[in-house]
């Protein structure tokens, strides 16, 4: 194969430069679009109030009703997400954090629904472990 003169690898480098710029500013052009669209607002209805929060708020909200249904098999995803959201590390000890925060999320949820009488134990039991872990956690 030829190598490139100088002049003709300039142009290819030219092109590539162009086109990079062209995709760097249409990446940026769908951000500013979504951020723009989470921070819309919008009304929702709980427990009869109307409250006005941004579109990102909704998402969370949704997720956060999606946590807290226990009839769903997505429940504990929609927690985990909840909670990678708000910028939790996944090293092992995060990890169980992520599982014991799942745990409150479906038994505060069992609590809301009164669907079990033992939700308030369930949440003794699982902040007692939680403090438990982070006692040996600052021990090592």
């Amino acid at each position: 194969m030829k190598p490139l003169s100088t002049k003709k690898a300039r142009e290819i480098g030219s092109k590539g430069g162009k086109a990079s710029v062209a995709k760097r500013a249409e990446k940026k052009g769908f951000q500013e679009a979504a951020r723009w669209a989470l921070e819309m607002n919008t009304t929702v209805n709980i427990k009869g109030e109307q409250l006005n929060i941004t579109q990102a708020q909704a998402i969370v909200l949704n997720l956060l009703q999606k946590a807290a249904n226990k009839e769903d098999k997505q429940s504990i995803e929609a927690a985990k997400v909840l909670i990678q959201l708000s910028g939790a590390n996944k090293s092992e000890a995060e990890v169980k954090v992520l599982e014991a925060q799942a745990k409150m999320i479906q038994a505060k949820a069992d609590l809301l629904t009164g669907a079990d009488t033992t939700a308030l134990d369930k949440l003794d039991e699982i902040l007692k472990e939680m403090r438990n872990d982070a006692i040996k956690g600052g021990d090592e």
